[in-house]
């Protein structure tokens, strides 16, 4: 995972070797995670990261990066990211008042395996992976361009995840291209916390900026009254940030600030259909047709009427036999569990005629993605008495969708309730219904039959059965009395 470059070039850039006490301890400061890799063969891992720091630094006391038993590349690329780290820290973040900017904390994470979160305050509450390749965020913007925005995922019912002072934050991150030798390269991606309530403001200049395609149309400021009014709270206006995947990132409205996060179309159900209507959005379904769910409930379970049931002369010789019976199969289990041993453990086993409590299902779940429609404005969502107008666009270099809208008059108009949620396909015939077939990959090579091979021995299972001799002699020994009176004594 470490970058394309040659180890001879690094090591000109590297700082010291030196870790200990003497050189980079800001390490072991609660702010900083180091990838937990198995640097050296003598290093003790942990899962804490704290511990594992220590323990590295004591360990690269003793020895240097060049050593035979570390990984040269990896601590020579983790040993250059920490001095990269470490200068930005006390040469840029330091120097800047991030409430100005309206964020609650900024970070770096770097192929070398560093994330850093500033200030230490944030890092004590960040919950991303401190690993980077695991966390969502580093994933996301290796592989896209532009600025990645983050809102803690929730589902439709979840609460909101750990506020900070009052608000949300919501990440934007972004990798760093880097050109050496004619290649381009991603060492690290950067970001921000952006302070929800603090960004809200900046709605107003979105909405002149975004939404009004006239030539010459006066741009709204700060301080300026405009034709579209993105204001919190705003009475006539709905205006919306929604990420790729169609997710709330931004509202305009502080009722929904407590939603960020959640799936648009558990946020604003009609607007969610709009949008997917008009082509912004499509969606692509995948089926898992080998899931588990609970058993149904059966309605009609308990509906019939029961009587008194009176025996009769007959259920009771019935009985006598049964009780005969009964005796007799626990005096062979007697006989056979003296030759079986294996009888006495226990096993467990489903009762005869109990209903499972799983059953076999289909499950389908829903995945939404931005189209090629870039922007669209003036649209009308046609619903009689209940229509409104909105405005959409895409914001160049980020994965966003601003969205402004009127408010919807009424509740009145039929819609199909759009979900991200996994959920089960409902229908008789499930493997009919569906569109596309189960495609089962065959193997790549395959065996060539063989005339020898004896197709008895395969696919059967063997117990073991005691010989009959074995049987009736211990049947004769139970019938010699001393012999019986000692057997008897044993089991007592």
């Amino acid at each position: 995972m470490g970058v394309d470059v040659a180890i001879n070039e690094i090591k000109k850039k590297t700082p010291t070797y030196r870790l200990g006490a003497n050189g980079y301890t800001f390490a072991t400061d609660h702010d900083t995670s180091v990838l937990l890799w198995e640097y050296c063969n003598d290093l003790e891992l942990s899962n804490n990261n704290t511990e594992f720091l220590l323990n590295f630094i004591a360990l690269m006391e003793k020895v240097t990066p060049d050593s035979k038993q570390c990984d040269n590349l990896l601590l020579h690329n983790l040993i250059l990211d920490t001095g990269i780290i470490r200068q930005l820290v006390e040469k840029v973040w330091k120097n800047k008042d991030l409430n100005t900017y309206g964020f609650l904390a900024v970070f770096a994470a770097t192929d070398g395996g560093i994330t850093r979160v500033f200030p230490n305050k944030a890092a004590e509450t960040w919950e991303e992976d401190p690993e980077p390749f695991n966390a969502s965020y580093y994933r996301r913007s290796l592989d896209n361009k532009g600025y990645i925005f983050t809102a803690p995922y929730r589902s439709g019912g979840g609460e909101l995840l750990n506020p900070e002072n009052d608000t949300i934050g919501v990440l934007v991150s972004t990798a760093l291209d880097i050109t050496i030798g004619g290649k381009t390269i991603k060492p690290a991606v950067v970001g921000v916390k952006l302070d929800l309530e603090a960004w809200t403001d900046k709605f107003k200049i979105l909405a002149s900026n975004h939404t009004d395609n006239r030539q010459g149309s006066n741009m709204c400021g700060p301080n300026r009254v405009c034709e579209m009014d993105c204001e919190a709270n705003s009475e006539d206006l709905l205006c919306y940030l929604v990420d790729d995947g169609g997710f709330l990132i931004m509202s305009n409205q502080k009722e929904h600030w407590n939603e960020v996060g959640k799936f648009f179309g558990v946020v604003d159900p009609n607007l969610m259909y709009a949008l997917y209507n008009n082509s912004f959005y499509k969606r692509k379904q995948s089926f898992d047709y080998q899931s588990v769910c609970e058993q149904m409930q059966n309605s009609e379970a308990g509906a019939a009427p029961r009587g008194v049931f009176v025996p009769t002369i007959a259920d009771f010789v019935n009985l006598a036999w049964w009780t005969s019976a009964a005796a007799w199969s626990l005096f062979q289990q007697l006989l056979y569990g003296l030759a079986y041993h294996s009888l006495f453990a226990t096993d467990e086993v489903d009762a005869e005629g109990a209903e499972p409590r799983e059953r076999s299902c289909v499950m389908i779940q829903t995945q939404y993605y931005f189209s090629n429609l870039s922007s669209s404005y003036n649209i009308l969502q046609d619903c009689g008495n209940c229509s409104r107008l909105f405005h959409a666009k895409r914001i160049n270099n980020t994965n966003l969708l601003f969205v402004v809208a009127e408010k919807l008059p009424c509740t009145s108009c039929e819609i199909e309730m759009l979900s991200q949620d996994e959920e089960e396909f409902m229908e008789e015939n499930p493997c009919e219904e569906l569109a596309m077939a189960r495609y089962r990959k065959g193997p790549s090579t395959c065996f060539d039959n063989n005339n020898t091979e004896i197709t008895s021995d395969c696919g059967r299972g063997h117990s073991f059965r005691p010989p009959l001799y074995a049987l009736l002699f211990i049947q004769l020994l139970l019938l010699y009395p001393p012999v019986s009176a000692h057997i008897h004594s044993q089991l007592h």
